[in-house]
């Protein structure tokens, strides 16, 4: 009976130990790691996203072993990486009851405790590496996949007692060694890791993304496949290797191209050749096959977008309230600020469409997973985006409301991190920002309480504040009570004194009035006096004349004439007299 023929791309998917057959292009990298694992009992994996550290150790790697050397416990961090090593453990030692690993708050306290103690003692941790060892009996190879979500979605104690769990791991007498696989941009975030392992980095790989001597390597390996669905005849695969590099490269002036444009873009073309979306039929590839693709473009975004369209077309038939728009914003939930993939639970997202039915619900994620966009993790129970070079496209759609959500999610979860102490609550101005987006968060528990926390804290000190303002406006109202009696006895004092200023300002002036009124009075009697000198005078002049006039009169009857004219002030007496007395001879 005839093989059945085997699809050789995997997509988005990473390869797996069941792939040998279909994995090309790393022979090089995989000898080097596989030298490293027998000179150090801990390898660092790390390179960009999409230039395949998963597929290379878990089918690469894997590959190289016999079954009797290899035990490989893949562990992603999912929702707490404590917990997922947890879980690994119990599930290879066969514990499914979790008899040998008591409830999460006693085995963290044990592996804490248990730190400075001899690698023999009898603690959770150890016990349960026995056990897996004991069980298996092969070298157990501990892989922390994708490792830098640690670091974008962990927090402080998480992180912690991680570092205390690898340190006693690598104490333990059983044959444990430790794979780290980590983008390279967050190699800087293994700082604290490597203060605690010293020699992290003394064993490492860096995966290069495929150059062209790779990309022939492919294309030759699955030319020559003999129940290859896709065939490329031996004169072509040469041609069309390089037309397919040069396609994918585009303007790029880089060396190499990403893993998942090149298997996406095959996948491409196959669909372009066959249009058998089970990918059941067999094809054969030319480079005008290439050719005729077209301007590439951006392969991913162009994948993406071609989805969502199909799958808003289909949904909308029998939900006409399905969006284009609204498939994107569920996909971004699935991703970090970052551009970073976050496994998420499907029930969490749910609160935030509610105004969608449940059938709805269920049928947007079954077609996002249906068309390669999710993927469900049966390990921790999530679903997540299919691969971090869609992540980075799906973070590329968001909306500037949907960005400010994420950039306050990242806020509050960073201070979560933080001792619980008051100088680490969260201030007015952050809990203004956040009230807005409260109920669009889909916070953790220990997120909203840190939330709910800020704000008493913040309700407390304005409590506070006000106390003190009333309690400081009370002392100002009680100083101004005394100081406005004292105010009142100086303005009266003030007023007696204006009193007393006034009635001497007046006595001058009166001084002054009177000074002048007797000058007047002086100056009036000096003229009175004047004017009644100028009439006696006048007078005199007048007696003169007369005098003169009865100069032939005796003497003594002038002389009589006289006193009586000095006493009387009628010139007409005075000249009767003189007429009495002195007749005209």
């Amino acid at each position: 009976m005839e093989a059945a023929k085997t699809y050789p791309f995997k997509f988005l998917d990473a390869y797996s130990q069941a792939d040998k057959d279909i994995f090309f292009g790393r022979d090089e990298e995989v000898d080097l790691l596989y030298e490293m694992a027998f000179q150090s009992d801990i390898l660092l994996v790390y390179g960009g996203s999409g230039t395949g550290k998963t597929s290379l150790i878990q089918c690469g790697l894997a590959n190289k072993f016999q079954t009797y050397d290899w035990l490989a416990l893949t562990i992603r961090r999912g929702t707490d990486i404590n917990q997922s090593l947890r879980s690994t453990l119990q599930e290879a030692a066969g514990d499914t009851d979790g008899t040998m690993i008591t409830t999460e708050t006693d085995f963290d306290a044990l592996f804490r405790e248990d730190l400075e103690l001899s690698a023999k003692t009898k603690s959770p941790l150890a016990n349960a590496i026995k056990k897996v060892y004991l069980n298996h009996f092969r070298p157990i190879y501990l892989i922390f996949d994708q490792f830098e979500e640690l670091y974008i979605l962990g927090d402080k104690s998480e992180k912690e007692l991680f570092i205390l769990s690898i340190q006693k791991i690598l104490t333990l007498d059983q044959p444990v060694k430790v794979i780290f696989s980590i983008r390279e941009e967050y190699l800087g975030h293994l700082y604290e890791l490597e203060k605690s392992i010293p020699h992290l980095f003394r064993k490492k790989l860096r995966v290069e993304p495929m150059n062209l001597a790779k990309v022939k390597q492919i294309i030759g390996g699955i030319g020559a496949m003999e129940h290859s669905l896709v065939r490329i005849t031996g004169e072509d695969r040469e041609a069309f290797s390089e037309i397919l590099f040069e396609k994918i490269k585009g303007e790029e002036r880089t060396i190499g191209i990403q893993l998942p444009y090149l298997q996406v873009f095959l996948d491409k073309i196959y669909l372009q050749v066959t249009s058998d979306e089970k990918r059941q039929t067999e094809a054969r590839f030319t480079p005008n096959d290439i050719q005729e693709a077209g301007d590439i473009g951006d392969v991913l975004r162009d994948f993406l977008e071609d989805r969502i369209m199909k799958i808003t077309q289909q949904l909308r038939k029998e939900h006409p309230t399905v969006t284009a728009e609204l498939l994107w914003k569920i996909l971004s939930q699935f991703v970090t600020l970052e551009g970073t993939k976050e496994p998420m639970d499907p029930a969490t997202i749910y609160s935030k469409f509610t105004y969608l039915s449940q059938v709805a619900w269920e049928k947007i994620i079954a077609d996002l997973v249906d068309n390669r966009i999710l993927k469900f993790t049966e390990s921790n129970g999530l679903f997540e985006i299919a691969h971090d070079s869609l992540a980075l496209t799906i973070a590329d759609k968001r909306s500037d409301e949907e960005i400010a959500v994420l950039e306050i999610k990242r806020l509050i979860k960073s201070h979560t991190t933080l001792s619980s102490n008051a100088s680490e609550f969260l201030s007015e101005k952050q809990l203004n920002l956040i009230e807005p987006y409260f109920q669009e968060l889909a916070l953790s528990w220990e997120e909203a309480e840190l939330v709910i926390n800020s704000r008493a804290h913040l309700a407390s000190q304005k409590r506070k504040k006000r106390l003190r303002l009333i309690i400081g406006f009370s002392a100002i109202v009680i100083a101004l009570v005394i100081m406005s009696g004292l105010f009142v006895y100086a303005l009266q004092q003030r007023r007696e004194a204006t009193k007393e200023k006034e009635a001497a300002e007046q006595a001058t002036i009166n001084a002054k009035n009177a000074e002048a009124e007797a000058v007047e009075n002086l100056k009036r009697f000096e003229k009175e006096k004047a004017e009644k000198e100028a009439i006696e005078f006048n007078n005199l002049e007048s007696r003169a004349k007369i005098i003169a006039a009865v100069q032939g009169c005796p003497k003594e009857i002038i002389q009589q004439m006289m006193a009586i004219a000095k006493d009387d002030e009628i010139l007409n007496t005075r000249i009767i007299a003189v007429q009495i007395y002195c007749p005209e001879p």
